[in-house]
């Protein structure tokens, strides 16, 4: 019974053995079977893969994709006292020229300006049409004062109302 039992043992073995180098033979010769050669304008016979990433520079469409980031972004406001402040002040230093110039200083002793002359005078100063500047010159103190608290009091509303617009709309945009 020991022949037989070692005869099992062998064949088992080369059983075993053809195996481990059949298989892998077989599976390898069919990779040997279908390397063809990939022609130029012929779809090809396999897939071929890139050894490393291929990068293409666009500055076109990279522009253009910029441009649509930023535009999907929305826009940013903050409460910004100081150029509110700032806007006031300018309306106000407007009234303010217009009343230096409409009246001498104190203590000089020249005349008072003409109308075409205060108009030259502001025109310099100030960054408003001229019939716009001669409507000012024009006013008496007491209108002056009162066109200057209007529009001082519409100025500020404004730049209230505008900056909570913008406020609102950026809510409803988010």
């Amino acid at each position: 019974m020991a022949p037989l039992a070692g005869s099992a043992w062998g064949q088992r073995a080369l059983a075993l053995a053809l195996a481990l180098a059949a298989i892998p033979a077989i599976l390898s010769a069919s990779a040997f079977w279908q390397e063809t050669p990939i022609a130029e304008g012929e779809p090809s016979p396999r897939t071929v893969y890139a050894p490393d990433l291929i990068r293409i520079d666009d500055p076109e469409a990279t522009a253009r994709e910029r441009r649509n980031a930023e535009e999907a972004i929305p826009p940013t406001v903050v409460d910004d006292n100081v150029a509110r402040r700032a806007i006031v002040q300018a309306v106000q230093d407007t009234f303010t020229r217009v009343e230096e110039v409409r009246e001498p200083s104190a203590g000089e002793e020249t005349q008072a300006l003409g109308v075409s002359e205060q108009v030259d005078a502001l025109r310099e100063q100030l960054d408003l049409p001229a019939s716009a500047i001669r409507e000012l010159v024009s006013l008496s103190d007491e209108e002056l004062a009162y066109v200057r608290d209007e529009a001082l009091d519409v100025t500020q509303q404004l730049a209230q109302d505008v900056l909570n617009h913008l406020n609102l709309g950026l809510r409803q945009l988010v």
